[in-house]
């Protein structure tokens, strides 16, 4: 995914810095046009976090879309004085679709107002290998931890954001999201001396986050 990142970036950038003026671009040219979407949310050895979605302009102040995004990670810990190692994996599934409010275009930037809808399933296990023993006088064993966390979710945030087309069927946008979900679902947690499930649940607001997307309009 990292390499993949900033091959796309330096496609970008030297398609710009060699490119010929092109002719102006209007809202009026993109009405009807469908574009394939590709989400970056951050570069990370350990982890893949992105989105490929849809996106079509049905009029000249308005964009719909969908996208499907994946976020998965796997991190472990070096054994310390309080554990023999530990290891975290997480995997976060999440379908959303969103609409845009499109301003004129200016010198081939288009910003933009919108609404991101979404609902999702994460799932997180954090296994744990503490150090103590327990024992008795019959038997001994390695005393361990386990917590696996399902969690179902709805999202809602505002976005504002801005559309750079390098050409007309190309472009390169940023957003910024306000807003917030709601999380439900059980935690179990799994050890040598007992074994737990609980319900849970919790409310998320004023959570942001930024986005980069290239789009490949056809």
């Amino acid at each position: 995914m990292k390499r993949l990142s900033f091959a796309l970036l330096i496609s970008l950038c030297t398609s710009l810095l060699f490119s010929q003026e092109m002719p102006a671009l209007k809202n009026e040219d993109l009405i009807n046009k469908n574009a394939l979407i590709f989400n970056f949310n951050g570069f990370n050895l350990n982890s893949m976090n992105g989105a490929i979605g849809w996106k079509k302009w049905t009029r000249a102040n308005k964009s719909v879309g969908a996208a499907l995004q994946i976020i998965a990670s796997k991190e472990l810990k070096d054994a310390g004085q309080e554990v023999n190692g530990a290891e975290i994996t997480q995997l976060d599934l999440q379908l959303y679709g969103d609409t845009q409010r499109r301003f004129p275009i200016h010198q081939r930037l288009s910003p933009y107002l919108g609404g991101h809808f979404g609902i999702g399933l994460e799932k997180l296990i954090n296994k744990m290998k503490p150090s103590a023993r327990l024992s008795s006088p019959w038997w001994e064993a390695e005393y361990r931890s386990e917590t696996q966390t399902t969690l179902y979710y709805v999202a809602a945030y505002f976005v504002v954001g801005v559309e750079y087309f390098f050409r007309n069927n190309l472009s390169l946008s940023g957003q910024y999201q306000l807003g917030g979900d709601f999380r439900w679902g059980e935690e179990k947690t799994i050890s040598t001396v007992v074994d737990e499930m609980r319900d849970i649940s919790r409310l998320n607001l004023g959570t942001s986050s930024s986005s980069l997307m290239l789009s490949v309009y056809f």
